[in-house]
């Protein structure tokens, strides 16, 4: 997973594209709600639980609205996640692989 992290672990080099752990719980928890959430409450949930995370090691809210855009910009790019259509427009799911025809 290639979305960003805020880190800076691409300027220091390195073959491989980092490990973004904050894209994979975004990941995660679309995965298991899927077509639950629009974009903004989405963004509302994944703030709380990234802060979650953080609040009992820096006693401060790290997380603000427009980092959890960035990550769901970078996963949306990435075509991991996707804004649905009819009958569930504008709900957030994510991108299974190419559907297979029955023959």
């Amino acid at each position: 997973m290639t979305a960003c992290s805020g880190c800076d672990v691409c300027e220091r080099g390195g073959g491989e594209s980092p490990f973004a752990a904050d894209g994979s719980l975004a990941l995660s928890f679309i995965r298991r709600h899927r077509k639950l959430y629009d974009r903004d409450s989405l963004s509302s949930e994944l703030i709380r639980l990234y802060n979650r995370a953080w609040l009992p090691l820096l006693h401060v809210n790290v997380w603000a609205h427009s980092d959890v855009d960035q990550v769901l910009d970078a996963l949306e790019s990435e075509g991991r996640i996707r804004l649905c259509r009819f009958p569930w427009k504008g709900r957030v799911a994510d991108c299974k692989g190419p559907r297979k025809l029955l023959e």
